[in-house]
């Protein structure tokens, strides 16, 4: 039992970590066209950093979200006025910017 409590203990710290979520708001810039495949974007609300990356915008990186439907979502709530809410990775920057995981838009 005290192997499985312990095994139970390092499953929840190595776990520990938990990506953050934004508030809701609008997308003033997308920036793309990039080689990498790599996507730029700001909100038009306080940045989250829970990376402390050094760029004051959001990235979308092609290894960790699919960035067709990302733009297209992005474009989309740009058009529309539409708020967002997005996902931010708490372990990654990417290209120097926060790291964008998922994305939702409420009309």
């Amino acid at each position: 039992m005290k192997k499985f409590m312990t095994m139970i203990l390092l499953l929840f710290c190595v776990n520990a970590h938990s990506d953050q979520t934004t508030g809701l708001g609008k997308v003033t810039e997308i920036w793309s066209g990039y080689s990498s495949g790599m996507i730029l974007f700001k909100l038009d609300i306080p940045f989250i950093n829970p990376n402390s990356c050094s760029s004051g915008a959001y990235s979308v990186d092609a290894t960790k979200a699919d960035v067709d439907k990302f733009l297209s979502m992005l474009l989309t709530a740009q058009s529309r006025q539409a708020s967002v809410q997005i996902i931010i990775s708490d372990t990654a920057c990417y290209g120097g910017y926060a790291t964008a995981l998922r994305m939702g838009i409420r009309s």
